[in-house]
């Protein structure tokens, strides 16, 4: 499930939700990491190469509120920001 799939694809989208899940994805070809979080209401991921995957501690946010922003492509929700509420 997406959040929303479908729905204003050229901007971003504020949410809150719970996070159920973290996982590490396979770094980048560049030997970037990636995440997929996976929440109350579905699935979105670090964007491949972005500085967003450096700068949290992502395990901190399973099992909180949080509030994220995001925006699809491709069918995917990809993370632009995610603070704890």
């Amino acid at each position: 499930k997406l959040f929303l799939k479908g729905e204003s694809r050229n901007m971003n989208i504020k949410e809150k939700v719970v996070v159920n899940n973290i996982k590490r994805l396979n770094n980048s070809i560049n030997g970037n990491p990636q995440y997929m979080i996976y929440t109350n209401n579905g699935v979105a991921r670090t964007e491949k190469d972005s500085m967003l995957a450096y700068k949290y501690n992502w395990y901190r946010f399973e099992g909180n509120e949080v509030e994220i922003e995001y925006y699809f492509k491709n069918d995917r929700a990809y993370l632009t920001k995610i603070e704890k509420v």
